[in-house]
């Protein structure tokens, strides 16, 4: 069906590169790639990194893991925007979108009374379904700041010890609320 829908539309699809403001105050380096294949209906995809100790508000959007060293995020989504009379700075925005966030944390231990040292890597996965409301505005011609607000379902949400099978520690498995786009349009 959305093969159909690029062919349908073909040569009318704007294409857009942007990121979240606020990922990026909290620590992420992240990426948004955009389609908008008509007036009211674009999709995202995004991408992003992030270390231990980045970011001026680190837990403020989103609670992480204690002490972890580094983390992956992707995240696929579509929006819709009413339509609008031609011209207008701003849209209302609609839509849906499914977030999945990866954390790895190198940990060790000694054994007693052998002390041998046993290494692995703890890793947490969160992964969530947001129904998105808010607003984007144009900044300037080809610039756009969307904000909204996600109401959503956490559909996985533990950590596992990958070289041993054991679980530890128990994490905030909310859903992220705010987010942000800021979309250059080609």
């Amino acid at each position: 069906m959305a093969t159909l829908t690029f062919e349908g539309y073909g040569q009318g699809v704007r294409w857009s590169i942007g990121t979240d403001p606020g990922l990026w105050a909290s620590g992420w380096r992240n990426v948004q790639l955009g389609a908008q294949v008509n007036p009211e209906f674009s999709l995202i995809v995004g991408a992003g990194a992030v270390q231990n100790g980045q970011g001026m508000l680190p837990s403020l959007l989103r609670p992480r893991p204690a002490g972890f060293e580094r983390g992956w995020l992707s995240n696929v989504g579509f929006r819709f925007h009413p339509a609008t009379d031609q011209g207008r700075r701003v849209q209302a925005l609609l839509g849906f979108d499914y977030q999945m966030e990866r954390y790895h944390l190198n940990v060790s231990s000694v054994l007693l009374p052998e002390g041998a040292e046993l290494a692995g890597i703890q890793q947490f996965e969160r992964t969530d379904l947001r129904m998105l409301v808010g607003g984007r505005f144009a900044l300037v011609p080809r610039l756009t700041l969307s904000a909204h607000v996600g109401l959503g379902y956490n559909l996985r949400s533990g950590d596992d010890w990958i070289d041993a099978g054991r679980s530890t520690i128990q994490h905030p498995s909310m859903p992220r609320m705010i987010g942000m786009e800021l979309m250059l349009w080609l």
